[in-house]
């Protein structure tokens, strides 16, 4: 089981698993409201139509580890208990790691000047395959901050197979940033736990 490519969504990379197996049903729709973020400078830049949100210029590209702490752009956090560096970690992405099968991610993008609800609402359209697709809101801590991302189970193209990718943006001092997860439906639950450990042990760094 890989994640593979399929393209590349405003400097987010989208990927879908290619796996034989069959689709079971998504979870009951669910409307996700904003939740507030830290006071201090603040991401105020709105999406322009027909513009995709770009980010901008970082220091440093990919995660590395040392031990089970994992160092990345301004932050440190530690590694899900049994995954390992992506392969793609630092290509299309600031860092991702995986399950060692490659059945689940946490990929990590940024910085963006877009408003970082505004941002994350963007994403989960614009990789929406159908309107039928479903979204669930998922609230976790990222650090000290409350946020609330939204999961967005969908059919990517030329796949028989349906992925769940979820979306979780915040912001630091003026500049947001986005952590997706993505898995095969029936490996959700597994991204869904690693990305909430990866955003509660988050220390944002200078």
């Amino acid at each position: 089981m890989i994640l593979v490519p399929v393209l590349l969504i405003g400097g987010v990379g989208y990927y879908f698993l290619t796996r034989n197996t069959t689709t079971t049903t998504a979870p009951p729709p669910v409307t996700a409201t904003p939740t507030p973020s830290k006071a201090g400078p603040r991401a105020t830049a709105t999406i322009t139509p027909g513009v995709r949100p770009s980010a901008g210029p970082v220091s440093k590209r990919g995660f590395t580890l040392t031990g089970t702490t994992v160092t990345g752009y301004k932050f440190t956090s530690t590694m899900p208990d049994g995954w390992v560096l992506s392969t793609r970690n630092g290509t299309t992405n600031n860092g991702e790691v995986s399950t060692q099968q490659g059945d689940a991610a946490v990929a990590y993008y940024g910085p963006y000047t877009i408003e970082p609800q505004a941002l994350c609402d963007f994403f989960v359209e614009d990789v929406r395959s159908a309107a039928t697709d479903e979204t669930t809101p998922i609230d976790v801590m990222w650090g000290e901050d409350a946020v609330q991302g939204t999961e967005i189970n969908v059919l990517p193209k030329g796949s028989t197979s349906r992925t769940v990718l979820g979306y979780y943006c915040s912001e630091q001092n003026g500049q947001s940033f986005i952590v997706q997860t993505l898995a095969y439906e029936s490996s959700a639950a597994i991204a869904r736990t690693a990305g909430e450990q990866f955003l509660r042990d988050w220390i944002w760094t200078t």
